[in-house]
């Protein structure tokens, strides 16, 4: 099986669904990292789910390794 890892960018409501579906769910995914202008909802959800948050797409580019 081929395994990918994730980012969600974007971790308001429907966000924080695709997040959790993505990391219990998606056998084959692994989620790398969530991101979010808001500080607060971006620090929220990286704790919740266990990885690292980022304001921006490209902070996460910069920083991570996903597809």
């Amino acid at each position: 099986m081929i395994r990918f890892r994730l980012a969600v960018v974007g971790v308001g409501r429907a966000g924080m669904v695709h997040a959790v579906n993505a990391s219990r769910w998606l056998g084959n995914a692994e989620l790398a990292c969530v991101g979010d202008g808001d500080e607060g909802r971006r620090s929220e959800a990286a704790a919740k789910l266990g990885v690292h948050g980022y304001p921006t797409l490209e902070a996460a580019l910069a920083q991570e390794l996903f597809d």
